[in-house]
């Protein structure tokens, strides 16, 4: 039941994301998750992996890093109710900009397969998207299946 409550709260924030601007939705996840994430059990994760990261860092430190983190997530998870719109590189203002800087003849040919390995900064979801949209590669990404089943099953439909 708790998951079932957690997956319609979640259809409804990005309902009401997707009643905004990317950029306004950015924001708001942003906004909200700073906000009420630190009440989260997650926090505490969080918090004690940033530690581990950074011992030299002090309590005030890691709790501001780790807003810094839940907004990011916000963020992301707002993103996703217009990735439509965002990964439209055609748009007169496109959200996101490829830049290849590889020009190896076999891979801009498409004739021998490629990784690529991005870092998970920003809205992470966006790059395989984007660049498959743009380059017309087909694509596979490993990720490690989410805690939290509703957003996994929903993630998993996205990057289908």
């Amino acid at each position: 039941m708790r998951w079932r409550a957690e997956a319609a709260a979640l259809q409804l924030f990005w309902w009401i994301m997707g009643l905004l601007s990317p950029e306004r939705a950015s924001a708001t996840g942003d906004w909200l998750l700073r906000r009420l994430g630190p009440r989260s059990g997650k926090m505490r994760r969080i918090k004690a992996n940033l530690a581990m990261a950074f011992p030299e860092k002090d309590a005030a430190e890691i709790d501001h890093i780790a807003r810094g983190v839940l907004g990011n997530l916000g963020a992301v998870m707002a993103e996703l109710a217009h990735l439509d719109n965002i990964t439209d590189l055609d748009r007169d203002d496109p959200c996101v900009e490829l830049v290849n800087l590889n020009r190896d003849p076999a891979f801009l040919q498409r004739s021998k397969p490629v990784i690529f390995v991005s870092a998970h900064l920003g809205n992470w979801e966006l790059m395989a998207l984007a660049a498959a949209i743009e380059f017309g590669i087909p694509f596979n990404v490993m990720v490690r299946p989410l805690d939290f089943l509703p957003m996994d099953c929903v993630l998993t439909e996205i990057r289908s």
